[in-house]
């Protein structure tokens, strides 16, 4: 069953942390997590996210 409209994206606070850490260009670096249940969101994409 699909996540509710009304509680928006879930991201694990950790790989949100690792995301905004992770923006620079200069320090584009595979980021690692075990989160298979967060949504990818606009500010992710480019970025390289390897999933458990």
């Amino acid at each position: 069953m699909s996540r509710s409209t009304k509680k928006g994206p879930y991201v694990h606070p950790s790989l949100w942390e690792k995301v905004l850490a992770n923006q620079a260009p200069q320090n584009r670096q595979i980021i690692r997590t075990w989160s298979r249940s967060s949504v990818v969101l606009p500010e992710m994409v480019g970025m390289t996210i390897a999933v458990h």
